[in-house]
Order: C-alpha cells, then structure tokens, then sequence
C-alpha cells in the first residue's frame, strides 16, 4: 500500500507484491518506505496506523510463534530444530512454517508449507492461511523460516514479523 503526496513523491506503506523500486520505475518519482515497526515499537504507543496491516502485530496466530533467521541453511534448521524440541518437552502443540525444501526436517504436530523458498510468490499467498491453520489446530508455539528480504521477500518478511510479534531468532 503506498499514498502519493502533493509533491509526487511516493510513500510505502506496507510493502506488497509490486516492490519499491518497480513503484519507483512506474512512477518516475521518489520512493520512501516507512518504518518497519511503529514509533515506540509498541502500538499503544504509536499513532495510529496509516493503512491496514501496519500495527506491531498483525494477523497473529493464539500461540507464540519465532521466526528463526539466518545465512547458513544448516544452522536454521538446527535452531528450528531444537526449539520444536524444547515446546514439545513442555508439553506444547508445536507449529512449523516452512519451505518445502526443508519441510521434512521438522518434526512439529502442525506442519504448514510455504512452497518453494524459490517461489516466494506461494509463500505470499499462503501465509495468512496457515496462521489460521496453527489455530484452528491448536497450536500453543509456532517457529517460522525466514526468507530472504529482498523483492517480494520484504513484504513476506513484514507479515510474518508482524505475526510474530517481532520475536526473532537470529542465527
């Protein structure tokens, strides 16, 4: 979602499938992005959102979900891992949101696809579907693939952040 001001420079909202650089090829103008989390970083606290989907969370599931981030594939992995590990230990309903590529590595009650991490177009378009998936089985603690933040990757990345609530897990 993007406005345009009287001076025809562009602002992002919330970034979305037509990246902010196409919007700047399309438009012949100047783009600027607002930040990825509301002033204060509590919604409380902030002024209220221009456009929707800006608040600290947003379309959160009940549960608690992580969102593990990393460069190495291997390490991820190995994070998603343990921590699936470790809710199921406390007696948890565990989630996993997860490209297809490593799906089968993680041993969760509620395994939720992304599609291919090379076809970040179906993560997208499945996300909000499996936040409601987690729910409606009950999940008490979900952990979640990053991809990468670039193209459509920063608008799949501002969702599940929101989702999460900003819990990140950086490896």
């Amino acid at each position: 979602m993007a406005e345009v001001a009287t001076d025809g420079t562009v602002t992002v909202l919330r970034p979305g499938s037509v990246t902010a650089d196409a919007l700047a090829r399309a438009a012949q103008a100047s783009v600027h992005t607002e930040p990825a989390l509301p002033t204060g970083g509590r919604e409380d606290l902030s002024p209220a959102p221009r456009s929707p989907g800006m608040k600290y969370t947003h379309y959160a599931p009940r549960g608690s979900l992580r969102v593990v981030r990393g460069t190495d594939p291997a390490a991820v992995t190995a994070r998603v891992q343990a921590e699936l590990a470790a809710a199921k230990a406390r007696g948890e309903v565990t989630g996993v949101l997860a490209f297809d590529e490593h799906l089968s590595h993680y041993p969760a009650d509620v395994p939720v696809s992304l599609g291919s991490i090379a076809a970040l177009e179906t993560a997208a378009q499945r996300l909000y579907a499996g936040l409601r998936q987690f729910d409606e089985a009950g999940a008490t603690f979900m952990v979640a693939e990053a991809c990468p933040e670039e193209g459509l990757g920063i608008a799949v990345m501002n969702r599940l952040l929101k989702a999460a609530g900003h819990e990140v897990i950086d490896v």
